[in-house]
């Protein structure tokens, strides 16, 4: 098997021959090698979904930085594999927006009430906001708010 970007041969590529790399591991005078940093793991908690009926009932759903995919899928950020209701990937999503310390919905590919009104659009979310979607119903609780939250430079 020969990679068609960098021509190496086999299915396993030395270091060295690699076009990207997480941190600074590979280091190469003759390509450009993209380099991702990754925060060593550092996704905190941004709130939860709390269910209170439904198949998943008396289960909370952490909620993280940025957007968060919901299906049945296990591929996806909160995933309800007990909701046959449940689109199996991208039913929803919840994103928290660390600039605008703002938490907002939007429908991506199945049926999402928030408060009994149908999500058309993304919309903010608010605490204590009751969300249905599949066969289940939720209440958004989050931890980031006016008050707290987590700012990039903290140490940890």
């Amino acid at each position: 098997m020969v990679c068609p970007y960098c021509n190496a041969q086999g299915n396993a590529m030395a270091d060295e021959m690699k076009t990207e790399a997480y941190g600074d591991a590979v280091r190469s005078e003759e390509k450009t090698i993209g380099l991702y940093f990754q925060e060593q793991d550092f996704d905190p908690v941004t709130g939860w979904l709390v269910c209170v009926s439904g198949t998943v009932r008396g289960r909370s759903f952490e909620l993280h930085m940025n957007r968060n995919f919901i299906g049945r899928d296990r591929m996806m950020d909160i995933a309800i594999t007990d909701d046959l209701r449940l689109c199996r990937q991208k039913h929803l999503s919840v994103t928290y927006d660390r600039r605008s310390d703002h938490f907002y919905i939007k429908n991506e590919n199945g049926s999402v009430f928030v408060n009994n009104s149908p999500v058309q659009k993304a919309m903010e979310l608010k605490e204590n906001d009751t969300i249905r979607f599949g066969s289940g119903c939720y209440v958004f609780v989050p931890y980031c708010k006016q008050e707290r939250g987590w700012q990039a430079d903290e140490n940890r």
